[in-house]
């Protein structure tokens, strides 16, 4: 009985052993598993941090960029409206009449001199449009038609208005 027993112990032993050994087996592999994705892991948190080093310098100098740009364009607008300002002292202290009209035939800005001779008539002014400025002068007797007819000068204005290479009339 001591022998059956004994053998038994060996038997009941090798079996712990081998399991401890499939045990142990199959620990490692699951740490060699582990191991690796904890390398991917870490190689993954390697690249984003790169990437989200490489916005943040890109953020950054795209911040900067639109600081440079913001103040260009603030340098720009000052010396827009100085330009204007000269511009509109220029046209002031020019005794003949002056009045500017975008391409599409209204009146954007107009010196002293050049309103003068509408004087009371509260329509003319920047807004007004070409063909109804002429109007008024003819309505109003504001200018000398001459030998036309009303009608022929407000023609040849708007067919000067209308040409490639305006010649200059004095009205």
């Amino acid at each position: 009985m001591n022998s059956d027993r004994l053998a038994e112990e060996r038997r009941a032993r090798l079996a712990a052993e081998l399991m401890l050994e499939q045990v142990l087996s199959e620990l490692s592999a699951a740490n060699e598993k582990i191991a690796a994705s904890n390398r991917a892991l870490s190689d993954e948190i390697v690249v984003k941090r790169e990437e989200v080093e490489e916005v943040r310098t890109k953020a950054e100098t795209l911040l900067h960029e639109n600081q440079e740009v913001k103040s260009d364009l603030e340098r720009a607008e000052s010396a827009i409206m100085i330009a204007e300002r000269r511009l509109w002292d220029s046209l002031e202290t020019i005794q003949d009449g002056c009045a500017v009209f975008d391409p599409d035939g209204m009146m954007i800005a107009a010196n002293r001199a050049y309103l003068s001779a509408f004087e009371g008539l509260e329509m003319v002014g920047p807004g007004i449009l070409y063909p109804d400025m002429l109007a008024v002068m003819t309505e109003e007797g504001i200018v000398d038609v001459e030998d036309r007819s009303v009608d022929e000068w407000r023609k040849m204005m708007l067919d000067r208005w209308a040409a490639d290479n305006i010649e200059p009339v004095t009205v």
